[in-house]
């Protein structure tokens, strides 16, 4: 059994219609691939020898795609053979014969094409017959979703015994489409002139043209908002926060340097005048002014920040706007701390 298999040929063939055997055995990944195709290929014979050839033929399958061999593509034919699918051993044969005689196996090459004419007479044909009328521009032929091409048009074309779909379709045709068994012989499929589909105009029906309605132009006096005061606002909220995060800060740096001197003056008594308790008193002001100065900066920069997305969202008005929309933006230093002002006309 291990020499029948070793006959193989430098060619890989077989690998797609082989792939969908590469999860029966998930134990197998573990092996080498050819100890691997060899533990697959005698428990395929073996089950092959008791007469189970719908167990064989994927442990047949997934040895040649494992590491392809002439021997096991032998007896996958004649598995495949034993299970009816007579189209699929007979080319299986012939693709046998052909690499045998590459490989100078002239022995091997006259046993698989005697197993190939033996099943001739027992092939099941489809033969696809194209009507005139249905020979239109781009038009495409599939038998089981695969193209048919045209030189195999009227001609009876080998297949597995079973259910097999014949479709056709063409630009601006309705797809036709017919299900067939095919048990033996030969069986005969006309594919007639393909119906116009739902987008091809009818041959009697007269055309009428269809209004096309399409938005009205934008007028040319129509108002037109301009982006520059609102990109000022988010600007200005922009340079606020950033001056309140650096006020914020300060005050917290002052407020560290006032609990740092509060802490060295424990237990003196500040209610006698002193330079060391002005110097503390001074410093705790100072971060209360930029407390106050931080909190009002962002504040207010919250304040501009709406205003720039409110603008943004503001529905045009019906009029247009005045040609001379500006904008300022101010600082201002009150009593209770710094701030930016803004002020515009729109």
């Amino acid at each position: 059994m291990t020499s029948i298999r070793r006959l193989r040929p430098a060619a890989l063939v077989l690998a797609a219609s082989l792939a969908f055997g590469a999860a029966s055995r998930p134990a197998l990944a573990q092996l080498p691939p050819e100890k691997a195709a060899q533990k697959a290929f005698d428990e395929g014979m073996k089950l092959l020898d008791q007469g189970q050839p719908a167990e064989a033929c994927p442990k047949l399958e997934e040895s040649q795609r494992l590491d392809p061999a002439m021997g096991t593509q032998f007896r996958l034919a004649e598995c495949w053979e034993k299970l009816g699918r007579t189209a699929s051993a007979w080319a299986l044969f012939r693709q046998v014969v052909s690499e045998a005689q590459a490989a100078g196996r002239d022995d091997r090459a006259a046993h698989a094409t005697a197993r190939a004419t033996a099943l001739e007479p027992r092939l099941t044909r489809i033969l696809i017959v194209v009507a005139p009328s249905a020979r239109v521009p781009g038009l495409i032929v599939r038998r089981d979703g695969a193209v048919v091409d045209e030189a195999q048009w009227g001609r009876g074309v080998a297949v597995d015994p079973g259910s097999h779909l014949i479709s056709a379709t063409a630009p601006g045709k309705k797809t036709w489409e017919q299900e067939q068994q095919a048990r033996s012989g030969t069986l005969e499929i006309t594919i007639p002139g393909l119906e116009p589909g739902d987008g091809a105009p009818a041959a009697a029906r007269p055309s009428v043209p269809v209004p096309v309605f399409n938005d009205p132009p934008p007028h040319p006096d129509a108002p037109h908002r301009s982006l520059a005061p609102g990109l000022a606002l988010g600007g200005a909220a922009l340079v606020g926060i950033g001056a309140g995060i650096a006020l914020v800060a300060a005050a917290n740096g002052k407020k560290a340097e006032a609990a740092t001197m509060r802490a060295r003056l424990a237990g003196a008594d500040c209610n006698v005048p002193g330079p060391d308790c002005a110097a503390l008193a001074a410093t705790a002001g100072s971060a209360g002014n930029l407390s106050n100065a931080a909190f009002w900066t962002l504040l207010g920069s919250g304040v501009v920040a709406a205003g720039a997305v409110t603008y943004f969202l503001w529905p045009t008005p019906s009029a247009a706007p005045p040609a001379d929309a500006t904008i300022r933006v101010l600082p201002s230093v009150g009593a209770s701390g710094v701030g930016l002002s803004a002020i515009g006309t729109f």
